[in-house]
Order: structure tokens, then C-alpha cells, then sequence
């Protein structure tokens, strides 16, 4: 919305103080909408023409602030997500299951194709957190232990590459850590008797040198067991 300043001697000043508005976009015709009583007091108060009073008091037809409709719109505004997976020695991996959170919530999952390549389309405006497993009912569903990405913002497109290590093996800390951090994450939903049962081969596979991480390793083992045998 824009303003424009009263003279000091205009009667206007008594009604609405220092300043009146004009509207963007508002053309004055007879036919636009306008507040009556607004109009009466400027003419009351000695104003010009009732003409010229209306196109002061007019209702704009464009609103200065964002309609309901705009904020959906706005809202409604998707961002992509892409990048390739691979392993430590730079060889694409197929078959990756990628999936997108809004807190618990999944947003949109895609699997990698034949060059480790991906690409997915999810809402934009939170922050997200993106996990990279395998599928308990593709082929490398014991190969390969997942990693995670939290805290994404989606303000614009992400391009987001990974690697992954294969099952038994260890690169150094940092990605056995990630990889706990990613079973930790696998935890929080309930999956099928196979998934828990290959997460926790997997999990005992995993040979950590500090005994904290042991101890995160064999209880996340120990809970994927269980579950696996109660589903």
C-alpha cells in the first residue's frame, strides 16, 4: 500500500491523520467499490468533488496483502532433490532407495538407477531428512549400510551425492558412525519381518574399534532381532 502526505491546511487531516491511501492497480471510475461513510466525512470536512472523494475512499480491487489462494500457492511450491550414489571406489549403485522426511513424515521416496543417478520432486518450505538404504526385496538388500542426511533446507533445489559402504567393510569412524546414525533413523518405523532380519545381519557385520560404538552397534542389532521375530 502507498500513502500520500496531507497538506497542512487540507480538511482531510481531521478524518484520517497525516496520511490517506492510494491503492496500486485502483483506477477512479464510478464503478469501483468505495466506503460511503468515508466519503460523506470528506465532503462533510469541506473536500473536493464527490467524485474525487470516492476515488480516495476507494476498496482496492488488488489487495496489497497475499490472498488465501496466493499463500497455497506459495505453499504448494515443489523443490527437486538429486545426486549419485556410490560406493567407496566410485562405482554407482543401483537400486538405492531414496527417501525424503518432513519430521516422521515420508515425502516422496525414488530408486537410483543403473548410473547411481536420481532425482525426486518434494514439497519446499521445512527442513527435511534424507536416507539412503536398500530394499529388503532387491538383490542387494544385505550389500550396502544406509547413511543419513538431516536438517535439508528447502528453499531451493538440493544436489545431494553419496557414498555408501558395502556391508563388512570400514572406511574409517566418520562413516560408521553415519551408518549408526542411519539404522538409528531406519528404527523409528515399523518394517517387515525381512527388512529387521537383514539390518541385523548387517549390523553384525560391522567391526567398530571404540566401545562406545559397539555398544550402539549391538543394541541396534539386538532391537532389529527382536522386532524381526515378533512381526
Amino acid at each position: 500500500m502507498y500513502y500520500r502526505p496531507y497538506s497542512s491546511s487540507s480538511p482531510r487531516q481531521y478524518y484520517y491523520p497525516y496520511y490517506y491511501p492510494i491503492y496500486p492497480y485502483s483506477i477512479p471510475t464510478e464503478t469501483n467499490d468505495y466506503d460511503e461513510q468515508c466519503v460523506q466525512e470528506f465532503l462533510r470536512l469541506g473536500g473536493d468533488t464527490e467524485r474525487e472523494c470516492r476515488w480516495i475512499c476507494q476498496i482496492p480491487t488488488i489487495s496489497p496483502y497475499p490472498t488465501q489462494r496466493e499463500e497455497n500457492t506459495r505453499a504448494a511450491k515443489t523443490i527437486s532433490i538429486s545426486g549419485q550414489v556410490q560406493g567407496y571406489d566410485r562405482i554407482p549403485i543401483f537400486n538405492i532407495k531414496v527417501s525424503a522426511y518432513h519430521g516422521l513424515q515420508r515425502v516422496g521416496y525414488v530408486y537410483t538407477n543403473e548410473e547411481g543417478k536420481y532425482w525426486l520432486s518434494i514439497p519446499s518450505g521445512k527442513p527435511i531428512t534424507v536416507c539412503f538404504d536398500t530394499h529388503w526385496s532387491l538383490t542387494n538388500a544385505k550389500e550396502w549400510n544406509p547413511s543419513v542426511v538431516a536438517n535439508i533446507d528447502t528453499k531451493q533445489d538440493i544436489v545431494l551425492n553419496r557414498f555408501l559402504t558395502r556391508v563388512g567393510t570400514s572406511i574409517d569412524t566418520t562413516t560408521d558412525i553415519d551408518a549408526l546414525a542411519a539404522y538409528q533413523f531406519s528404527s523409528l518405523w515399523p518394517n517387515n519381518r525381512i527388512y529387521d532380519e537383514y539390518t541385523a545381519f548387517r549390523l553384525s557385520q560391522m567391526k567398530l574399534p571404540r566401545y562406545e560404538l559397539e555398544e550402539c552397534r549391538r543394541k541396534l542389532e539386538e532391537f532389529f532381532l527382536k522386532r524381526s521375530k515378533s512381526s
